[in-house]
Order: structure tokens, then sequence, then C-alpha cells
């Protein structure tokens, strides 16, 4: 009896690497998420209690009205096992920047996002996990050529973010 109620509390995978795929844009057809990273990946530690995380976003184009909008993140989480559930809260610190073709304009962003999470594990190899986040960002704003003293901005925005995530993950 004593072993069947701790082995609940023991991680449902064995497994260190996670490669996740956040499916929220293929499900909402319409209308794409510039939050949603496309590319997940977590390295999970210390008998799976922590991971390190790190998504990727990736559009670039040349086209006339798009640019590039390369988007990292990197933080960390701490979890926790129930059953086949895994409760985790972390920080991401993010990266990203954007130029676009048609104005010489371009935004760096830096900022910190606090996040809860839950996840559920199919199997050893397969997890479904959603999340949601603080967002705290600072934006730098530049504009190459300007003849404007003041051609340099910046501004601070706080949002609800990751709402919505849905990520399915291999964990190998």
């Amino acid at each position: 009896m004593f072993s069947a109620c701790c082995a609940q509390n023991q991680p449902v995978t064995d497994r260190r690497h996670e490669l996740g795929i956040d499916i929220t844009n293929t499900l909402t057809f319409l209308k794409r998420n510039s939050q949603s990273y496309l590319l997940n990946y977590r390295y999970f530690f210390l008998q799976n209690k922590y991971a390190l995380r790190a998504g990727l976003n990736l559009d670039i184009s040349n086209g006339q009205s798009e640019g590039y909008y390369p988007d990292i993140k990197l933080g960390i989480q701490k979890n926790k096992f129930d059953n086949k559930w895994m409760t985790y809260y972390g920080m991401d610190a993010s990266f990203s920047y954007f130029k676009s073709n048609s104005t010489p304009i371009s935004t760096k962003r830096f900022g910190v996002s606090p996040l809860v999470g839950i996840g559920y594990f199919f199997s050893k190899r397969l997890s479904f996990s959603t999340e949601a986040a603080i967002n705290i960002n600072k934006y730098f704003i530049s504009s190459k050529n300007s003849f404007d003293p003041l051609n340099k901005t910046s501004y601070a925005r706080v949002n609800i973010g990751y709402v919505g995530m849905f990520v399915v993950g291999y964990h190998f």
C-alpha cells in the first residue's frame, strides 16, 4: 500500500529530452498566434524535478510587406508529477527582432515571463501540455537613416501570454 501511494509522485516518464510542437496555429487555421512557439525543447534533470526550456519561432520572408521575425525563449521550470499528470511553474526569458522589408524601422524586444502549466502523459513518450504566463517586455525601436534626433524610442508592455498554447511533446 505504501509503495503504491508513493509511486504516484514519481515521474511518468524517465526520458530526459522532450521535443514539442505547438499545434495552436494548426488548430486555429484562420489566425496565427505570434506567441505560439513552433518548436519547443525541454531537458529534464534532477530526477525530472526541473526542466530547462527553449523555444524558437522563425518567420522570414522576402515579400514587400514581410520581413525578418526571429523569436527565441530560454527558461527553467519546476515540475510536480501525479499519476499521468505534470504541473509546473517557471520563468522564461525571451528575445525577438522585427525588421520589415518595406520600412527602415527595426524593433528589438527583451522579456521575462513567469508561467504556470499542466501536462498529461499519454505514454512514456507522448505528452500534451498547455500553460499561461504574464509577459513583461521592453521594446526598443530604431529608425535607420532617419534625420529625426529621436530616431530611437523604447516602451514597456505587460500582457497575459501563452494562453491557448497546446504543445504535443515527444520524449526521448
